[in-house]
């Protein structure tokens, strides 16, 4: 069964003429899958946490694969119903091209402030499709794009250790674009995070980042 993101399984009407900080924010959290780990139980506990506080929060996620647990039962337990995009898988693969499509769409459907992605396959597909929801509009013909603010979260990084050096760079470069266009605010968890991650890496700039352990 197709889920929302929400207990209810109903959207909101957008208000989006109103100021931000007047009414309740639409949250749409991605991560790549709900495997066993901290990001996984972390990010179903603030989509929880969010809605508990009388904002919209969603969240959507990928399939886990053989041989891995599946930790869906987390949000549940949490009392959400994520968005799963079953083709949304950890590997580049090119249904990847589906995978932008789709939340792309979702996106559009669900309208949302605030676009959070977590980890780095969903952080390049979901920061792609949150700037193609921005701006593939028609008020961009005037100049004007959609209003989402744009957050990714490094749970750790895979710029040495994982893979050889021209896939480790290729990364890199990834990295460093989706950073300096189409993202809001970069959350790191330690300071070490931030060392590596901008200084080391060059990923972002400085006033992009916020350290929240």
């Amino acid at each position: 069964m197709r889920k929302t993101g929400r207990v209810s399984g109903k959207v909101r009407p957008a208000t989006s003429e109103a100021p931000l900080q007047s009414r309740p924010l639409r949250i749409v959290s991605i991560l790549g899958r709900m495997n066993v780990g901290g990001p996984a139980q972390l990010v179903a506990w603030m989509t929880a946490g969010l809605n508990d506080l009388g904002h919209d929060a969603y969240l959507v996620t990928g399939t886990v694969p053989a041989g891995e647990v599946d930790m869906l039962d987390a949000a549940y337990a949490a009392g959400v119903e994520p968005i799963v995009i079953p083709e949304l898988s950890r590997e580049l693969t090119p249904k990847d091209t589906i995978v932008v499509w789709k939340l792309y769409r979702e996106l559009c459907r669900l309208e949302p402030d605030v676009v959070h992605t977590h980890t780095a396959k969903a952080g390049a597909v979901g920061r792609l499709a949150a700037w193609l929801y921005r701006w593939g509009h028609w008020r961009t013909v005037i100049g004007t794009p959609r209003t989402c603010h744009v957050i990714h979260t490094f749970h750790g990084h895979i710029f040495h250790s994982y893979f050889g050096p021209l896939k480790t760079r290729l990364f890199i470069g990834i990295e460093r674009f989706l950073g300096r266009w189409m993202t809001d605010r970069i959350i790191v968890l330690s300071q070490q995070q931030l060392e590596e991650i901008h200084h080391l890496f060059r990923v972002g700039r400085a006033d992009q980042f916020d350290v929240i352990p």
